[in-house]
């Protein structure tokens, strides 16, 4: 056994001579933004159908990101993703499950259930949209926070989805 001393950037960050800037999203000068998107799904909506549930610029980092439903009949297969706006490439996926794959809404959140991390491993928690997205850059654009339902069964009920996240300004 070893005891370690291990320090994260941004302590190694402050500790440096002369100090080194860290990136205000990672560090105390970040700015928190909080929304919270409300959809109703009826029993009728098919398969493949799109809830836009937020919207976040490429340049944030997301920290968290959470769900609350009714049970949903059937809805036992969502995908949570990025999508470009609706004015922007039709609306089209750019990542349809980078936040969750295969995320079942068939029986009832009634906590805040935690979906960002669903299939985001955990290097990823340091990085802004557009790197979570696969770009080399940020295009400096706007995105929907997307639930794409694969299978969505016959029932009808409410999604609330939170999302967090911060920003250098």
């Amino acid at each position: 056994m070893a005891v370690v001393n291990t320090l994260s950037a941004i302590v190694t960050n402050a500790n440096a001579s002369p100090p080194t800037m860290n990136d205000p999203q990672l560090a105390l000068d970040a700015r928190v933004h909080e929304q919270i998107g409300l959809v109703e799904v009826a029993a009728a909506d098919d398969d493949l159908s799109t809830y836009r549930m937020g919207r976040v610029h490429s340049s944030w980092r997301i920290t968290d990101m959470e769900v609350k439903s009714d049970a949903i009949t059937g809805m036992s297969d969502v995908d949570i993703g990025l999508y470009d706006i609706a004015s922007v490439n039709s609306g089209a996926a750019v990542d349809a499950n980078c936040f969750a794959d295969a995320y079942d809404m068939s029986s009832a959140k009634v906590i805040w259930t935690q979906v960002l991390t669903q299939a985001l491993n955990i290097d990823q928690s340091l990085k802004k949209v557009w790197e979570i997205a696969g770009l080399s850059a940020d295009p400096n654009k706007w995105y929907d926070v997307v639930i794409n339902s694969t299978t969505n069964g016959s029932g009808a009920g409410t999604i609330v989805m939170r999302i967090r996240s911060v920003t250098g300004q």
